[in-house]
């Protein structure tokens, strides 16, 4: 193989394990002048690719795919080992996006991978038989055993990201965050699918970014949540994330009756009060529907004034020395 610039790569492949090289070779006119060598592993096809960058992939002895730099043949990146039963037969070939399209026969072992440039893999299938492949436009061909030939769309399928694992308190307002969720095809747009565990509401199951209200729970719990993408025609593999929902001691022992908060509705203005015997309150916080939080307070005030607000639902969190208790806020329009 010639790379962009007229450097020519040439392998020596005679299945031994200290003689099996790819050559980086400079042609003169006259001779060709060794710039560098690599270590490869035995392959009796296909034994490397050049990039459009002009990055060259390859065998290592240890049967990793590499990634090689073209100035001096150091390893840019690498893959796991691949060909494990060291007799590969391998096909390569390049998107113009650097994409790679790459197959391996290490019998009985045969699979179909596309990397990206920096060798991560986007997708695999075994294919028995697997002797090839060619690229068109938006069509990637494989050829199978017995001249079985497999066109495959070209289009990446989306991958679905349902985010961290998440620790949260019994009756706090939950946000999922799917927004790292991707489609490498440039233009496609993502609709989003998540699925809860029995007894929990998502506001909007089709949102990026739905919320719940954690449920009140006697023990710490875990609830997983699914969420899969699609474009307009492939969806993705279901992703999972877990919530887990602690416990809140005695938060069922904090009276209700001993706090007064009034107006409620109100049109943005509520008055705090502590009745007789009530629990000493440590401090305060109060969050939108999303679990946004607006105000914190460490002393809490007789009054406040959310009039300058937008008017919908918001709640309030009034932690004690015995618990914590979620207060419901309406602000009405005026």
């Amino acid at each position: 193989l010639v790379g962009n610039d007229g450097t020519v790569y040439a392998p020596k492949c005679s299945g031994g394990t200290n003689t099996d090289f790819i050559f980086s070779l400079t042609d003169t006119g006259s001779e060709l002048n060794i710039n560098w060598s690599y270590p490869m592993g035995y392959s009796f096809a296909g034994c490397h690719g050049v990039s459009p960058d002009g990055t060259v992939y390859t065998l290592s002895k240890d049967f990793e795919l590499v990634r090689l730099d073209p100035a001096d043949g150091s390893v840019i990146n690498s893959t796991g080992v691949l060909a494990g039963n060291g007799v590969a037969c391998q096909h390569f070939a390049f998107g113009a996006d650097g994409m790679l399209y790459y197959s391996l026969q290490d019998y009985p072992y045969y699979r179909f991978f596309i990397f990206n440039p920096e060798l991560e893999e986007i997708w695999s299938e075994q294919i028995n038989g697997l002797r090839g492949i060619a690229l068109g436009d938006g069509v990637f061909v494989v050829n199978g055993k017995q001249n079985i030939i497999i066109a495959y769309d070209g289009r990446f399928k989306p991958v679905a990201d349902a985010g961290p694992n998440q620790i949260v308190e019994s009756g706090s307002f939950v946000t999922l965050d799917g927004s790292n969720s991707y489609d490498l095809d440039e233009g496609d747009v993502l609709e989003f699918q998540w699925t809860a565990p029995d007894g929990i509401i998502l506001d909007n199951e089709n949102s990026e970014m739905p919320t719940f209200t954690a449920p009140i729970v006697t023990e710490d719990t875990d609830y997983q949540f699914y969420l899969s993408v699609s474009d307009d025609a492939i969806t993705s593999t279901t992703d999972t994330v877990v919530i887990t929902v602690t416990y809140t001691i005695n938060v069922d022992k904090i009276s209700n009756s001993n706090f007064s908060i009034y107006p409620n509705p109100s049109q943005g203005v509520f008055s705090i009060k502590k009745l007789s015997n009530s629990e000493d309150i440590l401090d305060m916080e109060i969050t939108d529907f999303r679990g946004t939080k607006i105000e914190f307070f460490k002393h809490i005030p007789s009054q406040i004034d959310f009039s300058d607000k937008p008017k919908g639902i918001y709640f309030l969190k009034i932690r004690t020395k015995n618990g914590i208790s979620t207060k419901k806020l309406i602000i009405r329009g005026n």
